[in-house]
C-alpha cells in the first residue's frame, strides 16, 4: 500500500475505475496508518480512543495559522479559523464512530499535506460503515 492507494481508496472523487476494491477493515486501516508514518501501537489504539488522533492532528497543524477541528457524529474536519464551512480536510465516516471519523481526517491530512494558509480545500476521506457491513460483514 503506498499513499496514492491510500488517496485512491478512501479519497471522494477519485477514479472510480481505479479504485482499490479493498474492504474497510481495521487492519487495512492499521495498513494505511503505518504506511504514512504512525507507529503501528499507536495506529492500533486509534480505534478506541480520539487521543492518538488528536495529537497528531495537532502535529500536522501546529505551524498553521488559527484553524478550528470540528467534531460532529460521524464526521470531524479541520477547518481555517473563521470558516467551518470552508474546510480543507474532513474524515466522514458514516454510520460510524468519532475515533474511525478522526482516523480518516489524520489519512486525509497525512496524505494531502496543504500550504500554511490553505483555504476551503475539502479533501474528504470517507467509508460507509453500514455499506462495509453489508458488503463486507465488516464491523467497529
Amino acid at each position: 500500500m503506498n499513499i496514492e492507494e491510500i488517496k485512491a481508496w478512501l479519497g471522494q472523487g477519485e477514479d472510480e475505475e481505479n479504485r482499490p476494491n479493498w474492504p474497510v477493515t481495521k487492519e487495512k486501516l492499521i495498513e494505511a496508518l503505518v504506511t504514512v508514518g504512525i507507529p503501528e501501537e499507536t495506529a492500533k489504539s486509534m480505534f478506541t480512543s480520539a487521543d492518538p488522533s488528536l495529537r497528531i492532528l495537532q502535529e500536522i497543524t501546529n505551524d498553521y495559522k488559527d484553524t478550528h477541528l470540528v467534531i460532529h457524529k460521524d464526521a470531524a474536519d479541520i477547518s481555517p479559523w473563521n470558516n467551518s464551512q470552508a474546510f480543507n480536510w474532513e474524515g466522514y465516516f458514516e454510520g460510524g464512530n468519532i475515533n474511525m471519523a478522526l482516523i480518516l481526517l489524520v489519512l486525509c491530512a497525512k496524505c494531502n499535506p496543504l500550504e500554511k494558509f490553505a483555504w476551503g480545500e475539502e479533501i474528504v476521506f470517507y467509508a460507509n460503515a453500514d455499506w462495509q457491513k453489508k458488503q463486507y460483514g465488516v464491523t467497529y
